[in-house]
């Protein structure tokens, strides 16, 4: 046994909450994935149209308005996205090129002053292991030199 709503099979329901191609503001708004508001505010400025019925007084958009105006914001938000991948890849690169002059936090000013100093630190003691080393080959350059000094003092006796 099935339930009544399981024996339907599923049909295109995108536009079937209208009647004789005309849409209510809620309804409209959900076509076009906006606020009812959003919708009234694009009535007032002029982007799309809608009558009321005398009856009750209900704002009623036609479906084909509803349409086009959906294709113009989707248009629209298409080509935003596209202005603000342009915008963003721009802006990353641009700072990459002045990481060193604009930071973004004080956190990272102190992790790149903490990597500087540490940097600076290790170069120190590896110029003094340098300078220690060089100073016992010196030595040892001298004691060698002193020793065939006195060898060959040695010898010429």
């Amino acid at each position: 046994m099935t339930l009544p709503a399981q024996d339907k099979k599923q049909q295109n329901t995108e536009y079937t909450f209208h009647k004789n191609n005309v849409l209510k503001v809620s309804n409209a708004a959900k076509i076009l994935g906006i606020s009812p508001s959003s919708l009234r505010r694009f009535e007032e400025e002029g982007r799309m149209s809608s009558f009321r019925d005398p009856g009750n007084g209900y704002r009623y958009y036609r479906l084909d308005l509803i349409k086009e105006l959906k294709k113009e914001l989707e248009e629209s938000k298409n080509n935003l996205n596209k202005k603000n991948k342009v915008e963003t890849y721009s802006k990353y690169y641009s700072q990459k090129s002045d990481e060193h002059i604009n930071t973004t936090s004080p956190g990272k000013i102190e992790r790149q002053i903490n990597k500087s100093s540490l940097k600076l630190k290790s170069e120190v003691k590896s110029t003094k292991r340098d300078e220690k080393l060089v100073e016992k080959v010196k030595k040892n350059q001298e004691k060698h030199l002193t020793k065939r000094k006195i060898q060959v003092l040695k010898i010429g006796k």
